[in-house]
C-alpha cells in the first residue's frame, strides 16, 4: 500500500514537471528516442528520463513515466488542456531501416534467439502477440510510428514530426522552439557499417512493405 502511494505521489510530480517544461517527446523505439530522452533529463529533470539504459550512467533512479508511450496514453495522463498547450514532437524512421535496426538491437541484447534470421523474424509478426514465444509479446514491438501518434479515430496528436534522415535539422528546429538542447547524444545504437538496403531481399522488402503499409503511407516513405 505504502509503495503504491509512493509511486502515485511520483508519478503525479513527474506530470507537473512535464507540464511546467512545456513540451513532450513521443518517444518511438529505434529513432534515437533513448538518446533524446536522456537529453531531456539532462535539461528538465528525472520525468523524461529512462532507468534501463544500458549505459547505466545515465540512468535515471527511479523512472516515473513509461518509455514508450502512445500520444494518446500520454494526452489521457496529462489532460486534452494542457497537452493542446505543450509542444509535443517525436521522431519517424524509415520502416525498412527501423525494423532492421529493431531486429539487430534485439538480437545484440539477446531479447533472440541467436539463430533467427531476419526473414524468420518477419514471418513471425503476424502470429498474435498472445501466443507462447511470439517476440511481440510487447507493445513496442509491434507497433508501427503512426501507432504512437494519433487517436483513435486517426487524428494526429503531435505538433512537430522530425525525420530520422533529417535528425539533425528537425531537432535544431525542436531546440529553436523549446529553448532546450538536442542531438547530441547516440545511446544505445546498433553501429552497423552496411546500409540497411544491402541487408535486404525482394522477400524482406516486400514482408517490411505490408507489415508497415501504415507507415509507409503516413510518412511517405520509400525503400
Amino acid at each position: 500500500m505504502y509503495s503504491r502511494l509512493l509511486h502515485f505521489i511520483r508519478h503525479k510530480r513527474a506530470l507537473a514537471a512535464v507540464r511546467k517544461a512545456g513540451l513532450w517527446f513521443v518517444d518511438i523505439p529505434r529513432t534515437s528516442s533513448s538518446s533524446i530522452r536522456t537529453e531531456l533529463c539532462e535539461q528538465f529533470g528525472p520525468a523524461f528520463g529512462k532507468a534501463d539504459l544500458l549505459d547505466q550512467s545515465y540512468n535515471v533512479r527511479l523512472q516515473s513515466i513509461p518509455s514508450h508511450l502512445t500520444a494518446l496514453d500520454m494526452r489521457q495522463q496529462l489532460g486534452i488542456n494542457t497537452w493542446d498547450r505543450i509542444f509535443t514532437f517525436t521522431v519517424v524512421r524509415n520502416p525498412w531501416d527501423r525494423m532492421l535496426s529493431l531486429f539487430n538491437y534485439r538480437r545484440d541484447i539477446g531479447d533472440l534467439d541467436p539463430g533467427i534470421s531476419y526473414k524468420e523474424y518477419l514471418e513471425l509478426f503476424d502470429s498474435p502477440p498472445e501466443t507462447h514465444g511470439s517476440p511481440f509479446h510487447y507493445h513496442g514491438y509491434s507497433f508501427q510510428a503512426i501507432d504512437y501518434l494519433v487517436d483513435k479515430k486517426g487524428k494526429l496528436l503531435v505538433d512537430h514530426i522530425v525525420r530520422y534522415e533529417q535528425r539533425s535539422e528537425g531537432l535544431a528546429y525542436v531546440t529553436e522552439k523549446c529553448g532546450c538542447k538536442l542531438g547530441q547524444l547516440y545511446l544505445q545504437s546498433s553501429p552497423n557499417s552496411i546500409g540497411y538496403r544491402e541487408q535486404y531481399d525482394q522477400a524482406t522488402i516486400d514482408m517490411v512493405r505490408s507489415i508497415c503499409k501504415r507507415d509507409i503511407e503516413a510518412f511517405d516513405y520509400e525503400f
